[in-house]
């Protein structure tokens, strides 16, 4: 997906400029990792969000993780806990029903 794509790129070029600090902390993983543990019923941007970024962690200038998919849970049946803010805000996708976009509601 070509948001993904300039997100990558925009994230390089600003630690290129020492304006940020990031790494990128998970091995790639592959579809069907994904579909054993979130089914084949999710949107395309989570899908290649997934294959994309399996953990990035920004340490500066403001702390923010997208967990390794290992770690990503599963809360209440309805959120899928997928990163974190600040170290201590989760940020979650809500399952229950997709939106006009059809995607996921963070």
């Amino acid at each position: 997906m070509q948001f993904l794509n300039d997100f990558k790129l925009a994230l390089d070029k600003k630690k290129l400029k020492n304006q940020i600090s990031f790494t990128i902390t998970g091995k790639v993983i592959d579809e069907n990792q994904i579909k054993e543990k979130l089914g084949s019923n999710l949107p395309e941007s989570v899908r290649s969000m997934f294959l994309s970024f399996n953990g990035l962690k920004i340490d500066h200038p403001r702390f923010f993780e997208i967990l390794e998919f290992s770690n990503v849970e599963l809360l209440d049946n309805r959120f899928l806990f997928f990163a974190r803010m600040d170290g201590t805000q989760r940020i979650c996708f809500d399952l229950s029903k997709l939106n006009s976009a059809s995607e996921w509601d963070i």
